[in-house]
């Protein structure tokens, strides 16, 4: 009887701290400051590279800049493909008009 006390004293132990559900953190508030970025996608390294040829600075390609475009979607290093929608391997007229970006600024002289 000695030895059996000492054994279920144990056992009730073990089973109430296995069936009692671990306590839970006040949750705290959340910061505004911690505000992550968005990730870069590859549209937006598509965009970026659009946006770049863009010389004259309204936010289209047309003009010159449509031939350095093509030339620039032909560089294996582009992500210019994802506007080739026929899958042509070539940007077409309509194919560059879909573009769609806004305009960066114009450099102070």
């Amino acid at each position: 009887m000695n030895l059996l006390r000492p054994l279920l004293a144990v056992l009730v132990t073990a089973v109430v701290g296995h069936a009692a559900p671990p306590a839970k953190k006040p949750a705290g508030k959340p910061t505004t400051k911690s505000k992550s970025k968005p990730a870069v996608t590859v549209k937006d390294l598509a965009i970026r590279e659009a946006r770049a040829l863009d010389t004259d600075y309204n936010g289209q390609i047309n003009g010159t800049e449509v031939i350095k475009l093509q030339v620039a979607a032909k560089n294996p290093e582009s992500r210019l493909y994802l506007f080739d929608d026929n899958s042509n391997g070539s940007l077409d007229s309509t194919e560059i008009a879909k573009i769609k970006f806004s305009p960066k600024r114009r450099p102070k002289p």
